[in-house]
């Protein structure tokens, strides 16, 4: 399992729960200690945050590969924090609306990411 993390990509993590752990919004991280926003022996999951241009909109993406596997709920999870994040910023109406666009743009972003990642292991065998 590795994930590809491209220069100037912010990157976050969420507990297995999928609760957002914000380090993407700590200001100085290099003068904290992790202890102060992690709890030790959990387990945490490596996520790219991606904020839209022109909107304030915020997709979360695993970089774990096969996440469903290790985390049946927790794709659920990201998806869900990327609607309330659109619904908030957005202020839609109604959550019917946001779901199927961010259904189809978050799985359209991780096969995106799968095949970058199957293109990238080939070019190194």
């Amino acid at each position: 399992m590795f994930a590809i993390v491209r220069f100037g990509d912010c990157i976050d993590l969420v507990d297995e729960k999928g609760t957002l752990m914000n380090l993407s919004k700590v200001e100085d991280p290099a003068s904290d200690y992790a202890s102060k926003y992690l709890q030790g022996r959990q387990h945490y999951i490596l996520i790219r945050v991606v904020r839209e241009e022109n909107s304030e909109a915020t997709l979360y993406e695993s970089l774990l590969e096969d996440l469903e596997k290790h985390y049946p709920d927790l794709p659920d999870q990201l998806q869900q924090l990327s609607g309330k994040t659109e619904r908030t910023d957005q202020k839609k109406d109604s959550l019917e609306m946001a779901q199927p666009h961010n259904s189809t743009q978050a799985r359209n972003k991780t096969t995106l990411q799968r095949k970058r990642s199957l293109e990238f292991k080939n070019t190194l065998k």
